[in-house]
């Protein structure tokens, strides 16, 4: 047995096992283990953890190393695991290959076959972290300097501008079937350096300039993106063609991996029925959210909101209605925020609203918003309106509360709207305020009108 390994894959499932070893890189060595195992693996040395949550049983613990945890349904993962650890295995993804790709090449100085060592440090699962990596490291070594990196989005059919260094000339999207220079190359597939083709098909009297070069990117045949230079001067790092046509797929299953990885990573906290955020999202952006307001002394209001009717709708409509109107629900409660604000379904007909920068005078009014919203456009199911009525709660952050005691605050208070009877908002009483603070906020406001 080796000593060392690349990664210890923990599971029951011979299929995946199967899977797992067939996708591996050459020389990559990797270590399958059943979980009640796992206890005599202390002495392995290993880059990589990989838990497979479908296994029954108690969560495995690994002696120590990163570890990622993955399942068919994420909504069934512990909570106590942190979202960007966990990977769901579902169809359209080649899972396996996902599992591989973040290893990052071990082979010293030497890049991969027919390229240079500095290509080593694009391998980045994480899109943020290789998008700045290809900001860093295009440019400088192949001689540009300008950059815009677009990802694809295949829904809309558009090029949307991921990263760049450039701060101005910039078309943030670009529609892959229109006229722009940028969309002929990508559409046909084409790779342009320094006004000579690499790649595909060259459109006439279309081709770019003999001082910007553009790289479509794709992973298996499939369009994830391109990347576009612009400015050329004297190459730190000459390629040749060849080289260049390997970067270019290099660059193309580096970003459609770390595109797989963002979405899978972002399932895991979305809601699925209602598209807001999840328990797990609300959990972590509400710490963050509170760290912020201990370091700066803003104020931070969360807006608790439970539906009075779903019950009774789900008994008289069935299931399918009743996740209508969840779903018209946190519509009209998404329609009503600002950018910095966010939503999240955090139970059955449980919703969390996260107001960063708003005290409880500020966050009241947005509940009665949200309750008139919900009064006033009920949905419609044979003819006849839902009740989309809700009882609401709203607390404010004091310092010394955590992210559970600020939660409990506004359950409380959304519990004491519906024994009320509902459909109204209740919140914990509004802070009292000094001599002081009102002489500051009256100087504040002369000072605003002497202006």
């Amino acid at each position: 047995m080796p000593d060392r390994y690349d990664a210890v894959l923990v599971t029951r499932d011979a299929a995946l096992r199967a899977a797992v070893l067939a996708r591996r890189p050459a020389g990559a060595r990797v270590l399958c283990v059943d979980p009640h195992e796992i206890d005599d693996c202390a002495t392995i040395e290993t880059d990589r953890w990989w838990i497979d949550l479908d296994c029954p049983g108690p969560l495995p613990r690994p002696p120590r190393g990163q570890c990622s945890y993955f399942c068919n349904d994420l909504q069934h993962a512990p909570r106590s695991l942190r979202a960007d650890v966990l990977v769901r295995t579902g169809p359209g993804e080649d899972f396996p290959a996902l599992l591989w790709s973040h290893l990052r090449p071990t082979a010293g100085d030497a890049g991969p076959p027919g390229l240079p060592g500095w290509t080593l440090d694009l391998h980045e699962l994480d899109l943020a972290q290789l998008l700045r990596a290809l900001i860093a490291q295009l440019p400088q070594r192949l001689g540009y300097e300008e950059i815009l990196v677009y990802l694809h989005d295949a829904q809309v059919g558009t090029l949307r501008l991921g990263k760049t260094n450039v701060r101005s000339d910039v078309m943030l999207e670009v529609p892959v079937d229109g006229p722009a220079l940028l969309a002929t190359a990508v559409r046909r597939q084409q790779i342009v350096v320094d006004g000579r083709p690499l790649a595909g098909e060259v459109p006439l009297a279309e081709t770019p300039a003999g001082d910007e070069a553009i790289l479509t990117l794709t992973r298996t045949a499939e369009l994830v993106g391109c990347v576009h230079l612009r400015r050329h001067r004297r190459p730190r790092t000459p390629l040749s063609d060849a080289q260049l046509l390997l970067l270019t797929r290099l660059l193309g299953r580096l970003l459609g991996n770390a595109q797989a990885h963002e979405r899978v990573r972002n399932e895991a906290r979305i809601d699925a029925l209602t598209g807001l955020y999840n328990q797990r999202w609300m959990q972590e952006a509400l710490g963050r959210e509170i760290l912020r307001a201990q370091r700066y002394g803003s104020p931070l209001s969360v807006v608790m909101l439970d539906l009075d009717a779903l019950k009774r709708t789900n008994d008289l409509w069935g299931h399918r209605v009743g996740d209508d109107l969840l779903r018209h629900t946190a519509t009209r409660i998404a329609a009503g925020l600002r950018q910095i604000d966010a939503a999240a379904r955090t139970g059955g007909d449980e919703f969390v609203v996260l107001l960063p920068r708003t005290d409880l005078a500020g966050a009241l009014p947005v509940a009665d918003r949200m309750q008139n919203t919900l009064r006033d456009d009920p949905p419609q199911h044979a003819g006849q309106f839902l009740s989309a009525r809700a009882s609401i709660g709203v607390a404010q952050w004091r310092p010394g509360q955590d992210t559970l005691q600020l939660l409990d605050a506004a359950d409380a208070a959304m519990y004491r709207a519906k024994q009320a009877g509902g459909d109204r908002v209740s919140s914990e009483p509004l802070p009292e305020r000094s001599a002081a603070d009102c002489r500051d906020e009256l100087r504040d406001t002369a000072v605003r009108l002497r202006r």
